[in-house]
């Protein structure tokens, strides 16, 4: 820690009027304290029956009859989403908008997906919606386990985040089924609660209202796709499902969503559970709760309506393609670079899933049955080519089979541009832009608005990239407050410094009040400088020690207008002393100085004289061989080790000198200098009975 010691060469006794003049305020706390899990490094092990090893809590009975979480009841231990929005895997929920090439908005409520986490409605504004997970890596350990991890040195690989040989930093899953909008005169498959999706539509076609966006999530260029739902997103958001679920049944656990009923589709209805947690569900085991609405992360992820799943074909039942190199397109389609052999099941419950991490758990028989099988039920057949459509029902659907349909199904259907009723699918992104890359800087000026300046016309706040640093903004004159410096954290700094937030976070400004400067004149000569607060009245300034007779200050140097203490000083001042000559004051001044180390600034000092008394020059002495006169210096000591500063202040009649012992200790690599900080000084302005004494006292 910085360390100074004060020496002064006398002590006096003075009723002081303190100069420096700082608006004063209560700092309000910070809030760019955050627990956002999106710096936290995390493993989670699933075994290929569906159980997650660990210290884990996969979402939970609520009761003995086996119901799982509800409407608006959040799951406690490993599933917690923080105040900034952050959840499991360290994923989070985003609005985009379309109309501005899908510039991200901010992150939303994982409870409320109507509003951002600080509160603001986003309601009925046209928004994409998506559940975004960062980077995941996954493989397989020697027990047939699947491994995900955030950890790019885990070993593992990026199947869902790369595309065109670029591992994406996020890619994003839209919570709702595909809507189709114009927007900016394309059609274009977007994520909208509360609007029907689009199905009956070709693979290709789906491809074009995907593609026919762009994602620019930063406003600083497109950084990322838009595209249609893959093979490898969705794998990995089975993976996450299941790892909350603790079982394949996703029917068992969580329900059955919106399925056909009584005649009637019901895929039509999105956005019933915008209002609740990510978990949302209601355990549909019979026909009465098949209309059910659910969430594990995202809507309706089964249900009637069933989804084309891009970048993958069926070989019959022999294996599979898979298009790992490029974003897919019809044209691709058929050709895919990776080809696994597998040995599919026809229909049926699947069990005896595949160790393979790049199709880890897809099933290569069929001898479950809807209460033993490790998966929903899977449809193949043995003709050759077929599209994979997960979830639901992907043709015509009865009560009994719609339980069928759930969250781990597929269905190989006949070509990759058939078309049913139910068929729809979601849209995705994968971009770049750091979600957490902007942080807000709020400047609160409510001690300027308090001591009586306007602030309305001042900047409210700005945007900071993470580990980027802010340089503070000087806001000069307004009206007649100057801008001093912020307040951070209870921290003094000038303008002009450089701070780095770790989060949101709101600042003070702080404001010098408008001062005037008196400056007394004794025979002609300078003798000392006072400064006050614009408008004061009763500003008495009565000499001691005087050699001659004073008979009062004038306004002019020709005694003609005797000075008024009771009029406001609007202006600065010159009082010229009358008396008998010769005419001496010989009121010693005195040195007093404000010594604060700049927090974020190793080795940055500020100076502040505006303490000292009857002083009409200031000379300060850093230690190094430099020196400065002004009443606010800031220095910048290049090495480490102890200084003597000086302050030394003068009038006509003598000098005082008060110095000051400085430790700059080394800083460690990264320090950012909050260890030797010192607290900023809040000076008071004296003011007894209404007026303002600058008076020596025997």
């Amino acid at each position: 820690m910085m360390t100074c010691q004060k020496n002064s060469s006398r002590i006096t006794a003075v009723l002081a009027v303190f100069l420096m003049l700082a608006v004063l305020f209560v700092p309000i706390s910070s809030d760019s304290d955050t627990d956002a899990a999106i710096g936290e490094t995390y493993t989670y092990t699933i075994t290929p029956e569906g159980k997650i090893l660990g210290d884990y809590k996969p979402i939970g009975t609520s009761s003995s009859s086996g119901s799982y979480t509800s409407t608006n009841n959040r799951n406690s231990g490993s599933w917690t989403w923080d105040e900034d929005g952050y959840g499991p895997f360290n994923s989070f929920y985003v609005a985009f908008d379309p109309a501005q090439d899908n510039r991200m908005i901010g992150h939303l409520d994982p409870d409320d997906l109507t509003k951002l986490v600080d509160g603001t409605s986003i309601e009925g504004l046209g928004y994409n919606i998506m559940w975004c997970l960062p980077t995941v890596y996954w493989k397989t350990d020697s027990s047939g386990n699947l491994i995900l991890t955030n950890d790019p040195d885990s070993g593992g690989v990026p199947y869902a985040h790369k595309i065109n040989n670029h591992v994406y930093r996020y890619i994003g899953i839209g919570v709702y089924e595909g809507t189709t909008e114009t927007v900016n005169s394309k059609v274009t498959l977007l994520s909208l609660s509360k609007e029907a999706p689009e199905a009956d539509v070709s693979l290709s076609g789906f491809q074009t209202r995907a593609y026919n966006q762009l994602v620019n999530t930063d406003g600083e260029g497109t950084n990322g796709y838009a595209l249609v739902w893959n093979f490898y997103q969705w794998e990995l958001y089975k993976y996450c499902a299941l790892a909350v679920m603790g079982s394949w049944d996703s029917q068992g656990v969580a329900g059955n969503g919106h399925v056909y009923h009584n005649s009637t589709v019901y895929f039509k209805t999105t956005g019933a559970h915008d209002k609740s947690g990510p978990y949302a569900g209601t355990k549909g085991t019979d026909v009465s709760s098949l209309t059910s609405s659910v969430k594990v992360f995202i809507e309706n992820a089964w249900g009637s309506l069933g989804k084309l799943v891009d970048g993958v074909h069926a070989y019959g039942q022999n294996g599979y393609y898979i298009n790992t190199s490029s974003r897919p397109s019809t044209s691709t389609s058929g050709t895919y670079v990776k080809y696994i052999p597998i040995q599919l099941p026809d229909s049926g419950w699947g069990s005896s899933p595949s160790t393979d991490v790049q199709i880890w758990g897809m099933p290569t028989a069929t001898d479950g049955s809807a209460t033993s099988g490790l998966y929903d039920r899977i449809n193949t057949d043995v003709y050759a080519e077929r599209v994979f459509v997960v979830g639901g029902d992907s043709e015509s659907v009865t009560e009994s089979t719609a339980k069928n349909e759930g969250l781990s199904a597929f269905n190989a259907v006949s070509n990759r541009n058939d078309r049913y009723e139910t068929v729809g699918t979601r849209l995705a992104f994968v971009f770049d832009s750091d979600p957490a890359s902007d942080y807000t800087v709020t400047y609160d000026h409510s001690a300027l608005t308090d001591a009586g300046g306007n602030a309305s016309n001042l900047a409210t706040s700005t945007k900071v990239p993470a580990g980027e640093s802010l340089q503070l903004p000087d806001f000069g004159t307004v009206g007649d407050f100057t801008h001093a410096g912020w307040y951070i954290g209870g921290v003094f700094y000038e303008t002009g410094a450089t701070y780095t937030p770790t989060g949101n976070i709101t600042i003070q400004s702080a404001w010098l009040m408008p001062s005037v400067t008196i400056t007394m004149y004794v025979e002609g000569d300078v003798y000392a400088t006072l400064a006050v607060p614009k408008g004061s009245s009763g500003v008495i300034f009565t000499p001691v020690d005087v050699s001659g007779i004073f008979t009062g200050w004038y306004y002019d140097p020709s005694f003609q207008e005797e000075y008024d203490p009771v009029a406001p000083i609007n202006d600065d001042l010159n009082l010229y002393a009358k008396g008998v000559p010769p005419l001496t004051f010989t009121t010693d001044p005195v040195a007093d100085g404000d010594i604060v180390a700049l927090e974020g600034q190793p080795g940055t000092v500020s100076f502040r004289a505006t303490d000292s008394l009857y002083y009409s020059s200031v000379l300060w002495d850093f230690g190094d061989g430099t020196t400065s006169t002004d009443l606010y210096a800031t220095h910048y000591y290049s090495e480490p080790g102890t200084y003597t500063a000086s302050l030394t202040v003068y009038n006509n009649h003598g000098s005082d000198v008060t110095t000051y012992q400085i430790e700059v200790p080394s800083a460690d690599p990264g320090d950012d200098g909050t260890e030797w900080a010192l607290v900023a000084a809040v000076v008071l302005i004296a003011f007894v009975s209404g007026a303002l004494i600058a008076r020596r006292l025997l």
